[in-house]
């Protein structure tokens, strides 16, 4: 390659990087005068913390870490996504021709933190693949794909290692709350296939996702596991303190909705990552 063609290639790399470069200092600013305007608001700190090229145009899409000083909550760590091109900004990027939403692979990726033994609910640690779900017990998405999961890493316990994570949606199911906590209850006493057993079950014989009536949720949960959970074993602090342990490994990885599942550390939003192993 003659000297002329690697200096145009080289002013083509610099060019292109100035521009991206460019962006960033643009996306970063455009989110701080955004939060200039949010009452009760400060921002902090915002910091890209992964960003990917867009396959067309000069489009780029940001994960943002953001940390904000919320009154009357103390220090919020979040995340944000933006796509721009230097001109626009936008929460989502659709192409129009497939209908892909660009939003769906821009994601983060779980590491070895998140195979922890405490939560491992089928499969064993040494498995090939590793499977990590948020879940809602009551869900009702959930509660239709995590039984033939969890069946199946049980099948094939040397392949498939499934880590579960309580995420409960206590705005849409507030029996969610002692459901969880009985949950972890019965696992610390020893009962098996738990979330097996909690996800098959037929629960509205007993609640509903609305009710709030601890001892109503609980002789349901009794039930169905044949255990006699409290309503005194459900208030001790421990157990909300390992649900919300579990919820901020979830928003670590910008887990917004349940079922959320990771195969080997990416995002599998349509579980064809999962089906395939």
């Amino acid at each position: 390659m003659n000297k002329i063609k690697l200096a145009t290639i080289f002013l083509l790399i610099a060019g292109s990087l100035s521009a991206s470069s460019t962006i960033d200092k643009k996306v970063i600013h455009f989110e701080n005068q955004r939060f200039l305007a949010q009452k009760n608001m400060l921002l902090d700190e915002v910091k890209i913390e992964k960003k990917e090229k867009i396959p067309f145009g000069q489009w780029y899409g940001y994960i943002l870490h953001i940390k904000v000083d919320v009154t009357g909550h103390g220090s919020v760590n979040a995340h944000d996504i933006l796509f721009s091109n230097g001109e626009m900004v936008t929460p989502d990027l659709m192409n129009v021709q497939t209908g892909h939403n660009y939003k769906d692979s821009l994601s983060l990726k779980v590491t070895s933190a998140y195979y922890q033994a405490n939560h491992l609910i089928a499969g064993t640690m040494d498995a090939k693949n590793k499977v990590v779900v948020f879940s809602d017990p009551l869900c009702p998405f959930c509660r239709r794909a995590l039984p033939g999961i969890i069946k199946k890493a049980q099948a094939e316990p040397k392949k498939i290692a499934l880590f579960y994570y309580q995420f409960p949606l206590l705005a849409l199911h507030p029996a969610s709350d002692v459901v969880s906590k009985a949950m972890i209850v019965a696992k610390r006493e020893g009962i098996k296939d738990v979330e097996l057993k909690i996800y098959e079950s037929d629960y509205k014989k007993y609640f509903t996702v609305k009710e709030k009536n601890a001892q109503k949720i609980l002789d349901g949960i009794n039930a169905i596991l044949k255990t006699s959970i409290t309503p005194s074993q459900i208030q001790d602090a421990s157990l909300k303190k390992v649900i919300q342990s579990d919820m901020k490994m979830g928003n670590n990885v910008m887990v917004q909705g349940t079922p959320t599942l990771f195969v080997n550390g990416n995002l599998d939003r349509t579980k064809t990552r999962f089906a395939a192993l």
